[in-house]
């Protein structure tokens, strides 16, 4: 005889906490997309992205439940702050990414720093997009 083992299956669900961008910033984002595919061809970032935004976190977990409680945490923790762009930045990669640059904002930090260790516990393979939460 052999004996049954029970198997529970891991169903992951795929996650991004991100900040939307607005006013000028967003304007402006959306101009350097529109710039990039009219003119350039390139059009890798606007076709795959719901918006201009900034990541703070991605991942996949099983309990999508405890990232939202993380989520509310935040919100309660840390009041509305605004961020000033520095230019743009370019990972010249088989997928590039372009980016804007953000003056330093130890706000920014520090709201980074704890989604980063509340999170840390349930993230299971982290850096992987696909869900955005946006914030």
């Amino acid at each position: 005889k052999q004996k049954l083992g029970i198997c529970r299956l891991l169903l992951m669900q795929k996650y991004a906490i991100v900040i939307k961008l607005t006013g000028e910033i967003l304007n402006n984002s959306l101009f350097a997309w529109s710039t990039l595919k009219n003119q350039f061809g390139i059009k890798y970032i606007s076709s795959r992205s719901t918006s201009p935004h900034i990541t703070l976190a991605a991942g996949q977990c099983q309990e999508i439940q405890k990232v939202l409680k993380v989520i509310k945490e935040a919100a309660a923790e840390f009041s509305p702050f605004e961020l000033q762009g520095n230019g743009l930045g370019v990972l010249v990669k088989e997928t590039p990414v372009i980016y804007i640059r953000w003056l330093h904002s130890k706000k920014l930090r520090s709201l980074f720093d704890f989604l980063e260790d509340s999170l840390k516990e349930l993230v299971l393979f982290p850096k992987t997009q696909n869900t955005f939460i946006i914030v």
